[in-house]
């Protein structure tokens, strides 16, 4: 992929204009963010949904998560993204090794209403 660049930087203090990207794809960075639950993990998940709400297009953008539905991380997820977005969640089935997991992956996906 020629015209693909890729770029280090900190997930929750991103260095892109705002209403940079059409698609942010999260595949458990949330997770990884929130791991244990408490103030230090939701603060850091709302750091991230921050940057997502900023560098996502308020008309044409939309968040994929895929995220493994801890509790906590929901709950984040959700409220961060409550007013201003339209949300849809969606359950896929899971892959025969994970399907007796006590966590499933969901797929979240979240469009600024502009």
């Amino acid at each position: 992929r020629p015209r693909m660049k890729w770029q280090v930087m900190d997930m929750t203090a991103m260095k892109f204009a705002d209403g940079t990207f059409d698609v942010a794809f999260d595949k458990g960075g949330l997770d990884a963010l929130m791991g244990d639950e408490g103030a230090e993990a939701d603060e850091a998940g709302l750091r991230l949904l921050g940057e997502v709400a900023r560098v996502v297009h308020p008309a044409t953008g939309v968040y994929f998560c895929v995220t493994l539905a801890q509790e906590h991380v929901l709950r984040t997820l959700l409220s961060a993204l409550g007013e201003g977005w339209a949300t849809a969640i969606h359950k896929p089935p899971p892959p025969p090794d994970m399907a007796r997991a006590p966590l499933q992956p969901l797929l979240v996906v979240a469009r600024p209403v502009p």
